[in-house]
């Protein structure tokens, strides 16, 4: 909600001076990684993904592209999100009826931190760059949403070959329920 409000209290000075820019990072989970126990993380992120791409449908219908949007959807980067310590009293809970669970993210914990394969600093001035239409930015128009990082890209691709796949192997049922006009 916080992003929400700043973008709200940003139009009129958007506005004002015809020029804004959103780049929101969000996380390749918000569609295509399932982490177990992460449920909330993933659907706060799949949130302000929908929120983004149905503001900038907005601005569109109201005929405002002066205000720029990029979402960043990031694979698995060294950050403290990881870090073992922020997650000691959720792993040290009772989890109940979910002893399995519990023990996969108590083992995936200190497995991932420090191991994740992106690096936050060349993805930061990867950002700049598009944002400024420089380096790999320059003469390119942008998606409204990017991921980045290898493991991105290939989950990505396979969920995306995944998808095809069934649109093509159910095509018959999911097309059978729209009405004959």
């Amino acid at each position: 909600m916080k992003k929400l409000m700043a973008r709200i209290l940003m139009m009129p000075h958007w506005r004002e001076q015809k020029s804004g820019y959103i780049v929101a990072n969000s996380s390749f989970s918000a569609w295509w990684e399932i982490v177990p126990a992460a449920g909330c993380y993933s659907a706060s992120k799949g949130a302000l993904d929908q929120l983004l791409k149905t503001f900038v449908a907005e601005l569109q219908a109201e005929g405002i592209d002066y205000i720029k949007t990029l979402i960043i959807n990031p694979g698995y980067f060294v950050s403290d999100v990881a870090k073992p310590e922020k997650h000691e009293r959720a792993l040290g809970a009772d989890w109940g009826e979910y002893p399995a669970l519990k023990k996969m993210c108590h083992d995936l914990v200190p497995t991932l931190h420090g191991n994740q394969p992106g690096d936050t600093a060349k993805a930061a001035r990867l950002v700049i760059d598009l944002v400024k239409g420089e380096g790999v930015g320059q003469g390119r128009e942008l998606p409204l949403a990017l991921p980045i990082g290898n493991d991105a890209f290939v989950k990505i691709k396979e969920q995306s070959k995944a998808t095809l796949k069934m649109l093509e192997e159910w095509e018959d049922v999911i097309r059978s329920t729209d009405r004959q006009l």
